[in-house]
């Protein structure tokens, strides 16, 4: 073989090395881009760890907005002060919201000689008990003298005729004395009271003065 013949035969072998090596390091580059661009495959065991990482993730997360939201539903009652000590709690004692309240009215004077009652028609009044709610208590007083025997008074109902005993007063000395009758009860609605006054001894009996005392509470 000439050297012309071997300097060809080189060179087609060189040829052939340098077009085997290209093709190989082009497969190399695409194998090796298929291979970076291909989801990295992940075993059971760390898939499983994953999952759980997720869920503690979400549960931390929706405790976060709990904590952060405002709380509206929620109603805090003050706690109870508690008594140290020996320390002795006193009773609640009811309070008056208001304080009795006394009125006087006058119902006049008169004079007789009679044994019988006779009713004194310059002392009358009309009472009105709708007017007075809160009723305590209610009397009847007169002033009283006579200079024998015993000068008597009492309250008559002109509304109905009824004789009111429990307002009698008695009265035995010439001074006038001021006398109380115990607590007696109004007639309800509109009446018209007037005092009866008699002489036990026919001498001239005195009233000096009368009136009816009403305390409200």
């Amino acid at each position: 073989m000439s050297n012309f013949q071997r300097f060809l035969v080189g060179s087609l072998l060189l040829f052939c090395l340098l077009n085997i090596g290209g093709l190989w390091g082009v497969t190399f580059l695409k194998e090796q881009r298929s291979l970076a661009t291909q989801p990295t495959a992940v075993s059971p065991s760390s898939q499983s760890e994953l999952e759980t990482l997720a869920k503690e993730v979400a549960e931390l997360k929706a405790q976060i907005q709990r904590l952060n939201q405002p709380a509206t539903t929620l109603s805090a009652s003050p706690l109870p002060s508690i008594p140290t000590g020996n320390t002795t709690l006193a009773p609640k004692l009811p309070v008056s919201t208001s304080s009795p309240q006394e009125q006087v009215i006058f119902m006049g004077s008169g004079q007789t000689t009679e044994r019988d009652w006779t009713t004194m028609t310059g002392a009358t009044v009309t009472i009105n008990r709708d007017l007075y709610p809160r009723i305590k208590q209610v009397t009847f007083e007169a002033s009283l003298s006579i200079i024998g025997g015993e000068a008597q008074a009492r309250l008559l109902n002109l509304q109905n005729g009824a004789i009111m005993d429990v307002t009698t007063l008695i009265n035995n000395t010439p001074v006038a004395v001021w006398k109380r009758s115990p607590s007696f009860t109004l007639f309800a609605g509109s009446n018209t009271y007037a005092v009866q006054v008699r002489s036990t001894s026919g001498d001239l009996a005195r009233l000096e003065g009368a009136r009816v005392i009403i305390v409200t509470q």
